[in-house]
């Protein structure tokens, strides 16, 4: 289990390294003591979005995640493995998926699916402590309860002082997380029914997902990663034949 823990921090800190590119990275946990309320206030709309072909996280339509959001889309990118060590293990399979907006106001996203009820990018802890777990964040002052009609499990949401957050842990340990981070100098705001309403809407994709071959971290535009680093093929285009000249 450490040697996973270390693996997704790694990829982690990819999706960092792009959010670093557009501003300087706010909270990035949540604890008693920063955790506070925060106001709602109109979503902010983008001038461009995706091409409704393109998959974020490899499994959302552009439109399904902007209406759980509220706003405009304009770059994604992810990458998920079938189970720890190059092998298939449904009960270690994980996902990571950044999501952000040209406009600085919108949240910054990130969606985890991570085993082991493990939520340590939630809430921050020394590299040598234990890794932290859903039922930890249930202590928090602002944490509440959902259920998702039809779907075994259980859901929270918190707020820290500029992190909304929704999570789903399922029957077997695993948990989806929904990260909605403001950036810079920008005014933080509540987005816990946004980051809920993400969640619900991939709550069973991003199993079927994640238990997919393994896909390196891949996105969309192609040329929208950070210096020094170079997205993938998405697994669904390398395996889709190419067409020749004069075939149907």
């Amino acid at each position: 289990m450490r040697l996973m823990k270390v693996d997704r921090r790694i990829i982690r800190t990819i999706g960092r390294i792009l959010l670093f590119g557009m501003a300087s990275l706010g909270l990035s946990g949540c604890s008693e003591d920063n955790v506070s309320g925060g106001a709602l206030s109109s979503p902010s709309v983008s001038p461009t979005g995706l091409p409704e072909d393109v998959r974020l996280c490899g499994f959302l339509s552009p439109s399904e995640a902007e209406k759980a959001l509220e706003f405009t889309i304009t770059q994604v990118s992810y990458s998920h493995r079938p189970g720890s060590g190059g092998g298939v293990d449904p009960a270690t399979a994980s996902l990571f998926c950044d999501i952000s907006s040209s406009v600085a106001e919108d949240p910054h996203v990130n969606v985890l699916y991570e085993p082991g009820g493990i939520i340590d990018s939630v809430i921050a802890v020394a590299p040598s402590e234990l890794p932290p777990v859903f039922d930890d964040a249930k202590a928090l002052e602002s944490a509440e309860e959902f259920s998702i009609e039809g779907v075994e499990g259980e859901g929270l949401t918190l707020i820290s002082e500029r992190q909304s957050v929704a999570m789903w842990h399922y029957p077997d340990d695993h948990v989806l997380i929904v990260e909605m981070k403001f950036v810079g100098p920008v005014e933080a705001i509540d987005r816990r029914p946004q980051a809920k309403a993400l969640v619900e809407a991939s709550v069973k994709g991003v199993v079927e997902q994640a238990s997919k071959p393994e896909q390196e971290l891949t996105g969309y535009p192609p040329d929208s990663a950070a210096p020094g680093i170079e997205y993938a093929t998405p697994n669904e285009v390398a395996s889709t034949p190419r067409r020749t000249a004069g075939t149907g």
